[in-house]
């Protein structure tokens, strides 16, 4: 399989809402047509975990220094090798050596 390619951060937020929706509507559905009597614990959890990913991401992109940061450590994570990520401080700084 290829690996994951790049994305962006509004293409991110979308495919959460839209999985955020999924759920919503299928649990639904499901009570409506009978099939269950309440919504799934588990599915309501991943539900959840989208909703938090739309946060994340509003959060980053209406603060243009976080936004900026992330921008940074991204570019820098690529620019890294593998014993490179080993020396990475819990600051997100790489240590000098």
């Amino acid at each position: 399989m290829k690996p994951p390619g790049r994305t962006t951060l509004n293409r991110m937020l979308l495919t959460a809402m839209r999985a955020q929706a999924e759920i919503e509507g299928s649990e639904q559905a499901r009570i409506l047509a009978g099939m269950q009597t309440q919504p799934d614990a588990q599915r309501l959890e991943r539900r959840d975990d989208f909703a938090g990913f739309v946060r994340l991401i509003d959060v980053i992109q209406s603060d243009r220094q976080v936004f900026d940061r992330l921008q940074q450590l991204m570019a820098r994570r690529k620019e890294m090798t593998i014993d490179d990520l080993a020396t990475v401080l819990d600051d997100g700084e790489v240590k000098a050596e």
